[in-house]
């Protein structure tokens, strides 16, 4: 049963945007009276639009928008079925359409015709036409007496003059003649019923088992696919080890080589200054006859043989410089070699990760496969359920065949 708690409303028809509620958990009857146009088929617009989208009266939702703000028309019915309390929020521009249980948002994902479905078909239960013929009662409604067909005039008037009773006498006259009839055929179509929900829940349960080992086979098969393609990784990766030691083995000498090279740098400074030191020497007794700091002249034979000496240094250390440039241009050529390797070898060892990153993964998948699988084989609840199901109307379908039995022997 749907109890009816409160509604309320804003930029509805000639209302503004301030909130007008009425609230009928206050007594348990609300009566609610004033003059023309006081707003009396605006509260019951307003209950009809939040349940269903649609005015009482015959006019376009578009008409129930406030004409002076023109905007966010919102209507709310808060409502109770059982111990569960809703509330629908429905409006237009912008266009709003919630249901709310107990606090919490009905799933939208569903379109908004859906959405409205739902409402009516498992909350109201009961469509836009019915609710305005049975809970909602307007004068736009009510048919004069001549107007009315004619089993309903003669209602009114059996009503009226106390004459009902010769009706109900010809009425249970004829159903004492139909009764076993009308008996057996209700008994026979209950029967069909049965037995035919017995055979779909037969065919439902071959279904779910069937769809139980597919899903098994199917769980299964992708197991074994990603088993293979982690053992194809793995071999991979297995693979790629050996590439990288292959590659370290070619740079063994990296340490080594580094070493030659900072050592032969160092020598390489000492000889330059040695050389740059005995040029200075070779130019000074070349171009000097006499000493700058005494003022003597300098001894031509002694002249000679400095010039001599300092020319055998200046040759002797020009040609160490050159090979030793030569032996730190190999070794650098080398570094150079190492370090491209090296690059191969980061390149290598990323690959790795990212396969062992992925085997993981996969890992993980194939464990959650087969929980799923354990989840699948363990449940037999819904089968359970339905194999209960057969049984009841196993034992309904007997008692309907003792009923048969029993309107056969009445019947004359």
């Amino acid at each position: 049963m749907i109890e009816f708690q409160r509604v309320r409303w804003k930029n509805f028809v000639s209302y503004g945007g301030a909130w007008t509620e009425v609230d009928f958990t206050t007594n348990r009857a609300t009566l609610v009276i004033g003059d023309n146009g006081a707003g009396k088929s605006t509260m019951i617009d307003a209950l009809c639009y939040s349940l269903y989208g649609k005015a009482f009266r015959d006019v376009s939702t578009t008409q129930l928008i406030n004409s002076v703000n023109t905007s966010h028309m919102v209507v709310e019915c808060e409502f109770k079925i059982g111990k569960k309390l809703y509330k629908v929020v429905r409006g237009l521009k912008p266009r709003i359409f919630e249901v709310w249980l107990n606090g919490d948002l009905i799933n939208q994902d569903a379109n908004a015709r859906d959405y409205q479905e739902t409402l009516e078909k498992q909350l109201l239960k009961i469509n836009y036409k019915s609710f305005k013929q049975i809970v909602v009662l307007g004068s736009s409604n009510f048919i004069p007496f001549m107007q009315l067909k004619t089993n309903d005039r003669k209602e009114v008037i059996e009503d009226l003059l106390d004459i009902g009773i010769f009706s109900i006498m010809g009425a249970l006259l004829k159903d004492m003649v139909f009764e076993n009839k009308d008996g057996l055929s209700k008994i026979d179509a209950d029967k069909s019923v049965v037995e035919t929900r017995i055979q779909m829940i037969h065919e439902h349960i071959e279904q779910m088992e069937k769809s139980r080992s597919e899903d098994v086979t199917k769980k299964e098969t992708m197991i074994s696919s990603v088993d293979q393609e982690i053992v194809e990784l793995e071999e991979s990766v297995k693979n790629l080890g050996d590439n990288v030691k292959k590659f370290e083995q070619r740079i063994n000498d990296e340490e080594k080589v580094g070493t030659d090279v900072r050592k032969g740098e160092q020598i390489l400074d000492q000889l330059l200054s040695k050389h740059e030191r005995h040029s200075k020497e070779l130019n000074f007794f070349h171009d000097k006859d006499e000493c700058p700091t005494c003022q003597q002249e300098i001894d031509s034979e002694f002249k000679g043989k400095k010039v001599a000496e300092e020319q055998a240094q200046v040759t002797e250390l020009e040609e160490g410089i050159f090979k030793l440039r030569e032996v730190i241009e190999d070794k650098t050529s080398r570094l150079e070699e190492i370090n491209v390797i090296q690059k191969d070898i980061n390149n290598i060892q990323h690959a790795i990760i990212d396969h062992q990153s992925i085997i993981n993964s996969k890992g993980m998948l194939i464990n959650e496969l087969r929980k799923q699988i354990d989840q699948v084989q363990n449940n037999d609840k819904l089968i359970t359920d339905e194999r209960q199901k057969i049984e009841l109307d196993q034992i309904l379908n007997e008692e309907l065949y003792d009923k048969r039995s029993e309107a056969l022997l009445k019947n004359p």
